[in-house]
């Protein structure tokens, strides 16, 4: 794979995206608005409020399908609310109150619900420190995402964002038959070796899942992230794609396209950002 970015730019964008959560999210938007069509199919885990789950949604319209699951039940109202809005297509997007884990059962939740909109997770540590509020924690149900396809079937699900604060390697374990079956282009949100730390699993382990799945990584910069880059010092971005093998983001979403997209948020977030 040819680099996207030069060695420099992409240092500068990566020092962008560690201080600026706005751009990964971006960057999220701008791949599921190519991937998805009307009609179309995707499943939100760590839905939260709804800030992606609406637009893809509005993408997919009334004939497409979509599944929303969020285990915060602070949360949950809102994500729901948002759904019913005005303008949103009804019917269209399910909603499901669990943890996407690699087993079916319960667990223990955790959340600071007056610090950011739905941070929260299975793990108590991933919480942010400098969020205001007692940590509450909850038993929720949990499932995995095969079973919950069972239960709330999708026709097609052509993108599957995940995005539960270090808990990513425990959804797609629960993800197999999905991942078989739809083959979608899926946007993780993960720190690597600190969800590894707290999921006590390794590289190999990581990256084992994916290439029994028939799936390569790249990061949000386009460029493979491989087990090495797992292991080398040095900051990783907390944002990447999984992909078929044989398909690149290339082909879903060109570059001068994605590379313009990327470009443009920076700036907005960094007036001052030349490329």
């Amino acid at each position: 794979m040819v680099p996207l970015l030069s060695e420099g730019m992409r240092n500068r964008l990566l020092g962008l995206h560690l201080t600026h959560a706005g751009l990964a999210e971006c960057m999220i938007a701008a791949c599921y608005q190519s991937v998805l069509k009307p009609g179309g199919g995707f499943v939100d885990v760590g839905a939260r409020i709804g800030a992606h789950t609406v637009p893809m949604t509005r993408i997919v319209g009334a004939t497409g399908t979509g599944l929303a699951i969020e285990a915060n039940p602070d949360t949950l109202p809102r994500l729901k609310a948002a759904l019913a809005a005005p303008g949103v297509p009804q019917g269209v997007t399910q909603v499901l109150h669990a943890a996407a884990h690699d087993h079916v059962g319960e667990v223990r939740f955790h959340t600071r619900p007056q610090g950011q909109d739905g941070m929260s997770s299975i793990y108590a540590e991933a919480l942010r420190t400098e969020d205001p509020g007692p940590k509450t924690t909850y038993p929720v149900p949990c499932t995995t995402l095969d079973a919950a396809l069972m239960a709330h079937p999708l026709p097609k699900v052509d993108f599957l964002k995940i995005d539960v604060e270090d808990a990513e390697y425990l959804v797609l374990r629960g993800a197999g038959d999905l991942m078989a079956r739809h083959q979608p282009l899926i946007a993780l949100e993960n720190l690597p070796r600190e969800a590894a730390a707290r999921g006590g699993y390794s590289a190999a382990d990581w990256f084992g899942l994916f290439e029994t799945a028939g799936y390569h990584l790249v990061d949000m910069f386009w460029q493979p992230f491989t087990p090495a880059d797992f292991t080398a010092k040095g900051d990783l971005p907390y944002s990447y794609f999984a992909l078929p093998q044989g398909r690149d983001l290339g082909d879903l979403i060109p570059d001068h396209v994605y590379l313009g997209r990327l470009m443009q948020h920076a700036r907005r977030l960094d007036p001052g950002f030349c490329p």
